[in-house]
């Protein structure tokens, strides 16, 4: 993935969580969604963008640099997320997530190694 690739990527992962977020708040004051059910809108969300972060960690940096890779995905996930999230929402929190992606994206990556390709 080249650096326009990411760049793009991360400014498209932007604009639709910002959009996203306005949209369920806007849902939660009108009395259209519940704020549990804002919640798991907001997991989902959480755990599909941490996914794409690990895969593109994984295709950057190989394998044998956890440490590194994991720093990175929890950097560009704290520059996706809205500010208002960054603050109330423990770094532990999110961290538990990225591993939990890097699971889901182990046995996807075994199933699918082309999903690791880099793109030229």
């Amino acid at each position: 993935m080249s650096i326009f690739d990411t760049v793009l990527l991360v400014i498209l992962s932007m604009t639709f969580v910002a959009s996203l977020v306005c949209d369920v708040w806007r849902q939660i004051k009108s009395g259209k969604i519940t704020p549990e059910a804002a919640q798991e809108i907001a997991l989902s969300v959480i755990s599909r963008v941490a996914l794409a972060l690990v895969t593109d960690a994984e295709r950057a940096y190989g394998s044998g640099t956890g440490e590194l890779k994991m720093s990175s995905c929890m950097e560009r996930l704290l520059e996706l997320l809205p500010a208002s999230v960054v603050e109330t929402v423990p770094k532990a929190f999110l961290q538990e997530h990225l591993e939990k992606a890097l699971e889901i994206a182990k046995s996807k990556w075994l199933r699918n190694p082309r999903l690791l390709n880099k793109e030229e």
